[in-house]
């Protein structure tokens, strides 16, 4: 099953009249700058922020989700600190949702069996729930779909009724085990 992650950045950072495809400026003085929005693979964005204080400067990649960008309204130029967490945030959960999608494309799985997944590889609950949201959103995820998958598997075996319902508690499949058995 191909997986599709939403609108094509490139495309995305067109329509954004105050981003174009790649702007990019050359903020040298103090304060907290993005200096580049460039559209990358897979509807990310490649979020290139200059920070400069008392101790030093540094210029750090963030890769976002087009939806992040258009939704902190970000454009190249001076932003907040406030602005700069969030752009973290929301970095993390971009990485949590590309694992998760990475994740399904091998093996299926419950949005809880990715969660656990997810909180195992060292993201936050947040970054793992906004992630978890984020693909069940886009439909990667049916539960019953898997749920089937497994009860034909365990016919299969000539597993019974009860076994079959255990083996899908166990599974973290158990909001539909009784009704698919059923």
């Amino acid at each position: 099953k191909k997986l599709e992650f939403g609108r094509d950045a490139s495309e995305f950072l067109k329509s954004l009249e105050k981003c174009g495809a790649e702007r990019q400026n050359t903020f040298k003085d103090s304060g907290i700058h993005i200096i580049s929005l460039v559209s990358g693979e897979g509807g990310r964005v490649k979020v290139r922020v200059f920070v400069e204080n008392r101790s030093g400067s540094e210029e750090i990649e963030f890769s976002l989700l087009c939806e992040f960008i258009e939704e902190l309204e970000l454009s190249v130029g001076e932003i907040s600190g406030d602005t700069l967490s969030e752009i973290e945030r929301c970095a993390e959960i971009t990485e949590a949702f590309f694992s998760a999608c990475t994740s399904f494309a091998f093996a299926e799985g419950s949005k809880k069996a990715l969660s656990r997944k997810l909180l195992k590889k060292g993201f936050s609950k947040e970054a793992t729930l906004a992630a978890i949201e984020i693909v069940d959103a886009r439909g990667f995820v049916n539960e019953s779909e898997i749920a089937f998958s497994r009860m034909r598997a365990f016919l299969a075996k000539r597993w019974g009724r009860g076994r079959i319902i255990a083996k899908l508690f166990e599974e973290e499949i158990p909001e539909i085990a009784d009704g698919i058995v059923e």
